[in-house]
């Protein structure tokens, strides 16, 4: 439920001209889809607006973005708005420097780091993209289909496709009045999570070949080199699908994703799910330790090291928080 001054912030956003949109670095369906239902909305008032994005658009993220592959700036902005973007790193080194001039946030991670002027922020909700859905109702912007799909792609990509503990019943409320504007939500959902190329299906497979496990087998550990990755010929900004192969191995409780980047950095992907009666598994207090954040289940962070360090180091930082959390008699 948003708040009478989150209303009255976005209506102050609505009311500003020359705005520039900054979705974060390595594009995901949330910050994409959100981003251009808001440019669409801002457009349609007759404000001057664009989106910018330190990386180019993936591939198949391309049908969310109207076939845009990069997102540059194009004029200078007075108003500078960020959406899905928890904290200043997430800019990306090509729009750092926006990070230090943030008037509005629209934000939905509870690690958000406070860096603009004024934050929009409801920790409790899906996505961006739900947010983004219940501004535009208590603003009364008119969703059309442009809209309605777009901040569809953005709540189903956030809720894993509703699959994800974050998904609620405001969720599923706003997904079905979404859905009453009749876009192919199926080829969406088909684009999202059940499309790969040959490639990607072989690094991954691959991948399982690298799965290392602890505690039980309760944490389990996916690492991916970048000579893999350029072997195989896969696309670098194509890999999100890296982050679900622990999520699918049985009787994990945390998953980690290592992968290495063809510029030497590694990007660690973090996921939990409970497993009863265990209490809950904070993976964003773990990637916080290394400049990183996220949600409670769902985390990221990068470290600039070799492959064998950034493993060891996560490693250990996670199981130093299974042992804290955790009675060792359950091990």
């Amino acid at each position: 439920m948003l708040t009478e001054n989150q209303i009255s912030d976005f209506s102050e956003l609505l009311g500003k001209d020359n705005i520039c949109i900054v979705m974060h670095k390595s594009p995901d369906g949330d910050t994409i889809g959100s981003s251009f239902a808001l440019l669409y909305a801002l457009k349609r008032m007759g404000k001057n607006a664009e989106i910018v994005c330190s990386d180019e658009i993936p591939d198949h993220f391309r049908f969310i973005s109207d076939g845009i592959q990069y997102l540059d700036l194009i004029f200078e902005p007075e108003t500078v708005v960020s959406v899905d973007l928890a904290s200043e790193a997430l800019f990306g080194e090509k729009y750092d420097y926006l990070s230090h001039r943030v008037d509005f946030a629209i934000d939905h991670h509870f690690s958000n780091t406070l860096y603009a002027k004024k934050t929009i922020l409801s920790e409790n909700t899906s996505s961006a993209g739900e947010l983004m859905y219940e501004l535009f109702k208590c603003s009364e912007i008119e969703i059309d289909k442009y809209i309605a799909e777009k901040l569809y792609i953005a709540i189903s990509f956030d809720s894993g496709c509703f699959r994800y503990s974050n998904t609620s019943s405001f969720t599923h409320k706003a997904a079905a009045d979404l859905l009453q504007f009749s876009f192919d939500a199926s080829a969406i959902n088909v684009k999202l999570f059940d499309s790969s190329s040959l490639a990607q299906l072989k690094l991954e497979s691959e991948a399982l070949n690298s799965v290392k496990q602890y505690k039980n087998n309760k944490i389990s550990v996916v690492t991916v080199r970048y000579s893999q990755i350029k072997r195989l010929g896969v696309n670098e900004n194509e890999l999100g699908g890296l982050t679900a192969i622990t999520r699918r191995i049985a009787g994990t409780v945390v998953g980690i994703t290592i992968r290495e980047k063809s510029d030497g950095e590694i990007k660690i992907s973090l996921r939990s799910q409970q497993e009863s009666p265990l209490p809950e598994f904070d993976v964003s207090s773990v990637a916080s330790k290394f400049g990183g954040g996220g949600h409670v289940r769902a985390a990221g962070l990068s470290m600039n090291c070799s492959v064998e360090e950034a493993e060891k180091k996560i490693i250990d930082a996670v199981i130093e928080e299974w042992n804290r959390i955790y009675d060792n008699s359950r091990q």
